[in-house]
């Protein structure tokens, strides 16, 4: 069964340098005694309800945020195997803590198995806490060159997570950014180096499970080379098993060998590898079987060749590239057949009425076992796998709950301390990554007295009025210096901020590129807008310092800039106290940004991925700046 699975770590020793992944795989199928005396104990309808974590975002036209009585009865009803929350679930540290305590008692009060609690917290643009530290991000972290950055911002991630209830993580991304046009990976990927997101993922589920919170890798079998959002679209790539073994099955077999206990599906199409297709129900055209639903990929790629005997977890199947073409029933006879373990998120729930849909979505699973379509030893090995999984995690015995409930009531954990946020801000502060500086970098104190600074998202003028608070109160810059901050909002903005260029001698400006078609200057209002103030700037002979805070690619669209820096997370800040400091959870990386550009940090970052160039809105081929690029010896540019 490993021979495969040793065939890609072949591979990656000889593509990525991979060293040192002969370690065993942390997850087994071996039934342990307790485990197998549980699942002999369990009825049908338990079993299908343990595969299935479910989300209630918002109930009854409001936040989800309290367990109501109505929701109570249904969890004491259906055992679900857990529960994955969102932003709109967390309002504070006490309240999620409390919210998933009553539901870890509400479950096993009722005689059920304590849930997986889970969250995307991957960091940089994918966070749900709404207090606490959101992490700069993984292509952040991969700019830092180190991967001891990635481990360390991950334990410290797993904490806050732990004192706040939640034993899952849904992270790392193990994606390889192979594609400049993929509209939904990007900065959530390492690097579009292989050798990078080998090492970076390896260090962020070790930090994860340092501090006993289980990570999930995703998304498999790579999502990285695509170009269509699988959350709006189907995607397709039209990838051979032997070429996906050179690149994107390399993280994800490197992983497993460090001894991951979980691994999340993509939903999208690789038709030279699972031939089998199903008529949507969106339009009657014939698509391929998604990875999500394909046994051929699920058991015979992950399970037989690459030996994984963990816990395998779908995306979310109300994702439109499931929902939209699939009927729910069928999607779930397939996946399961497929040999998925974990169903997450198969019926929107939001009101009473919905409850109905999902227990139906039950009964349907049931009937399928009882009439033979799902044998139920299919069922009892993905409950097996998933019990196994908690008893590992502590998560049965609920050993940890008690005492990190504890802590952070006590102060010890500290979710969002003084502490763990200054962390954050110096693993933050060696991502900023340098690209161009004509003598301007870094600025002495009181060099520039009037500064203008424009954010092109609404929420980046308070995150760069924060940065220059925490460097005024540091010192760096002294009274006496005036700063104004405007957003460029997208539209006619350029003008007000054209028009507050005068009597300003320096302009710092951010951009953040979510699309390639952004690259097109002419026609992206955002883009243009941008281009439009720094010639202005230049025309009135300010300099001018951009903070490219997006997908980087963005960086070779503005020539007449003086410095050009590259923070790779687009997040500000949007909740703000009246003294200008956060009131809650806020974007890492323009904070750090000002710190390098007014010297509290030295530049250190380096180009994770290669940055073409680009004509007419187009890439060309060509490199602009190689992965590896940056200006780390300001005083000698």
């Amino acid at each position: 069964m490993r021979r495969f699975a040793k065939e890609i770590l072949a591979a990656a020793v000889l593509t990525a340098g991979l060293a040192g992944c002969a370690s065993p795989a942390a997850s087994s199928s071996e039934p342990v005694d307790p485990v197998q005396e549980k699942l002999s104990q369990m009825t049908l309808q338990e079993k299908v309800e343990q595969m299935i974590i479910l989300s209630i975002r918002n109930w009854n036209e409001a936040p989800f945020t309290v367990l109501d009585e109505t929701v109570g009865e249904y969890l004491k009803a259906h055992l679900f195997g857990g529960f994955i929350a969102f932003r709109e679930n967390i309002t504070g540290n006490d309240q999620i803590a409390d919210l998933l305590e009553d539901m870890q008692e509400t479950v096993t009060g009722a005689g059920g198995i304590p849930l997986v609690t889970a969250i995307d917290q991957e960091g940089g643009t994918v966070w749900r806490m709404s207090h606490g530290v959101s992490g700069p991000g993984n292509m952040p972290l991969g700019a830092t060159g180190d991967p001891e950055n990635a481990r360390e911002m991950a334990a410290l991630t797993a904490r806050e997570l732990r004192a706040a209830g939640f034993n899952t993580d849904f992270a790392p991304v193990l994606d390889v950014n192979s594609n400049p046009s993929n509209p939904i990976i990007g900065v959530r990927s390492f690097s579009d180096d292989v050798n990078t997101v080998i090492d970076f993922g390896r260090a962020f589920l070790a930090g994860l499970q340092s501090e006993r919170i289980i990570g999930s890798l995703k998304h498999f079998p790579g999502h990285g080379d695509t170009d269509v959002d699988s959350h709006t679209g189907l995607p397709k790539l039209d990838l051979t098993y032997e070429e996906l073994m050179t690149r994107e099955l390399i993280p994800f077999a490197a992983c497993i060998e460090a001894g991951a206990e979980m691994i999340m599906t993509a939903h999208i199409q690789y038709p030279a590898i699972e031939t089998a297709s199903y008529t949507s129900i969106l339009d009657g055209t014939e698509v391929f079987l998604p990875a999500t639903l394909s046994h051929e990929i699920l058991t015979g790629i992950l399970r037989e060749k690459m030996g994984f005997q963990g816990v395998i977890c779908t995306d979310s199947m109300l994702m439109d590239s499931v929902a939209k073409h699939f009927d729910p029933k069928d999607s779930a006879r397939l996946t399961i057949l497929a040999g998925a373990d974990i169903i997450l998120m198969p019926v929107l729930i939001e009101s009473p009425e919905d409850l109905d849909v999902m227990t139906k979505y039950i009964d349907d699973i049931i009937a399928m076992v009882n009439d033979g379509t799902i044998p139920e030893s299919r069922i009892d090995e993905s409950v097996m796998r998933i019990l196994n999984m908690k008893q590992k995690a502590g998560i049965l015995r609920r050993t940890y709950d008690a005492d990190l409930r504890r802590s952070l009531h006590e102060g010890t954990i500290g979710i969002g301390s003084a502490e763990h946020l200054e962390q954050e801000r110096r693993i933050g502060d060696k991502a900023v990554t340098v690209l161009e500086n004509n003598d301007i970098l870094p600025i002495p104190a009181g060099a520039y007295t009037n500064i203008l600074m424009v954010g092109m998202r609404n929420d980046h003028p308070a995150a760069l009025n924060y940065g220059i608070k925490r460097l005024r109160e540091e010192g760096l810059i002294p009274e006496g210096v005036n700063t104004e901050s405007i957003s460029l909002n997208y539209g006619d903005g350029k003008e007000a901020c054209i028009a507050a260029l005068e009597g300003k001698d320096l302009l710092i400006i951010t951009t953040n590129m979510y699309s390639v078609s952004q690259l097109d200057l002419a026609a992206s209002e955002s883009m243009g807008g941008t281009e439009r103030v720094i010639s202005a700037a230049k025309e009135a002979e300010i300099p001018v310092v951009l903070i490219s805070s997006g997908q980087p690619y963005d960086s070779v669209l503005f020539p007449d800039a003086d410095a050009v820096l590259c923070v790779y997370d687009p997040v500000g800040m949007t909740n703000v106290a009246e003294d200008g400091s956060p009131a809650g959870a806020y974007g890492t990386m323009i904070p750090c940004a000002l710190d390098v550009i007014f010297g509290h940090a030295p530049a250190l970052g380096k180009l994770p991925l290669s940055l073409p160039e680009v004509e007419d809105g187009v890439f060309t081929g060509e490199i602009r700046y190689p992965r590896g690029s940056g200006i780390t010896d300001l005083s000698s540019d």
